[in-house]
């Protein structure tokens, strides 16, 4: 270990004495939460992006957004460190949704997919709405409870995706092990 790194002193800034004199996360501590969940949004990108080669497009995004609303009822359901895990793992988990929901609604559509696009960018609109939602569900309840918001997003995102050839009347973007060509 480098001698600037110091004993645990990178540690230290995390956690402070709280009014009650209770160990609490410092504001440093969660800053630095923050970054762990980007990273692990970062782990489920490449991990996604490599299964994504190996596997339908639309059933693992059926499957990350199951696993999302799985993650998202836990951390409702105030577990203890299972429900903090489950903050993390649903960054994992909502790594690839919005490029491959792009790519599964503007599959086939040739000169459709311009318009197609556009309205797949303002549907965006719905993450700056949405938030304002949960936030409400935070102030009447708690933070935890909040989380039943994204639940029912994930579970939308799931359905999507496992329906997805029936919606398109498409098989999948991967055929025998190759990804298809789109339009």
């Amino acid at each position: 270990m480098p001698a600037s790194w110091g004993s645990i002193s990178w540690l230290s800034g995390w956690f402070e004495t709280s009014k009650t004199g209770a160990l609490a996360l410092s504001d440093q501590g969660a800053a630095n939460l923050a970054s762990v969940a980007l990273g692990c949004f970062l782990l489920g990108r490449i991990t996604g992006s490599a299964l994504l080669r190996k596997a339908s497009a639309h059933r693992v995004l059926g499957f990350y957004g199951l696993m999302n609303v799985l993650a998202t009822m836990l951390v409702c359901f105030k577990l203890g460190w299972l429900s903090v895990f489950c903050v993390f793992a649903s960054y994992f988990f909502m790594s690839i949704m919005f490029p491959t929901i792009f790519a599964l609604g503007i599959h086939g559509l040739g000169a459709r997919a311009k318009k197609a696009s556009a309205y797949i960018v303002m549907a965006i609109m719905g993450g700056a709405i949405l938030p304002k939602l949960m936030g409400y569900v935070a102030d009447k309840y708690d933070m935890s409870r909040g989380f039943i918001v994204p639940t029912f997003c994930f579970a939308f995102v799931a359905f999507y995706g496992f329906n997805w050839s029936k919606f398109s009347k498409a098989d999948s973007l991967v055929q025998r092990g190759k990804i298809a060509i789109g339009h």
